[in-house]
């Protein structure tokens, strides 16, 4: 099985909100050169979000990056939310 697919099937164990519409994933390097998997969580675009979506999606980057870490992967897990 190929790392993407493992990481989206570890991503796709987890009950996302229904404020994620999509997840993308970006294998590159971060800033410091060491390998690194960009988790993107689409979203849509709130003009005022509520404390409640925050603390949702907030939830879920927390709930992907431990999954992700616990796979002691080489690249590490950097959880974004793409507003669309």
């Amino acid at each position: 099985m190929d790392e993407e697919k493992r990481i989206l099937e570890a991503i796709n164990s987890i009950a996302l909100p229904e404020d994620v519409k999509t997840v993308g994933l970006k294998f590159s390097p971060d800033s410091s050169g060491m390998p690194a998997v960009w988790v993107n969580l689409h979203i849509d675009d709130a003009d005022d979000p509520s404390d409640a979506r925050i603390g949702r999606l907030s939830e879920a980057r927390r709930a992907i990056s431990d999954k992700l870490l616990a796979m002691e992967r080489d690249n590490w897990p950097y959880v974004r939310l793409v507003a669309d």
